[in-house]
């Protein structure tokens, strides 16, 4: 018997949500699935595939252009399939009722955007990569 074929889409600025994004990959893998792996930016549509999972980080209190315009370009698609949604974050590192109130935000901000309503929606927190950055960035951050 042949496991459930699944689209993984994920955006990742620094390489943190990359590899939340291939631990998932795995995790799915040991249950049988077939996964496909792709960035935002050339993935396939999800026609043909038994579901999806997109996942993207915060920035700027955003999720990034790139996942957003997959999801709304593809919303109908997603619709049609059992779909999943993992937002990476600095405000999900913090568990009390005003970081999780902020998390999900984001998740309705990008509902609306996109159209796209995903079955299941994983919240997790995210890492600050303070060597990785320049020095503005560090600074600001």
């Amino acid at each position: 018997m042949t496991g459930p074929r699944i689209l993984l889409v994920f955006h990742s600025g620094e390489g943190h949500t990359e590899a939340v994004a291939n631990h998932i990959a795995r995790r799915l893998r040991e249950g049988s699935a077939t996964v496909d792996v792709h960035d935002s930016s050339d993935a396939p549509a999800p026609k043909g595939y038994d579901g999806a999972v997109l996942g993207g980080s915060i920035h700027a209190d955003h999720h990034s252009r790139s996942l957003r315009t997959y999801a709304h370009r593809h919303a109908t698609e997603l619709a049609a399939t059992t779909s999943a949604l993992f937002q990476v974050s600095l405000t999900s590192a913090t568990r009390d009722a005003l970081h999780d109130d902020k998390a999900r935000e984001y998740v309705s901000e990008l509902r609306e955007q996109s159209g796209w309503d995903p079955d299941l929606v994983g919240l997790f927190g995210g890492a600050l990569a303070y060597t990785k950055y320049g020095w503005a960035k560090r600074h600001l951050m």
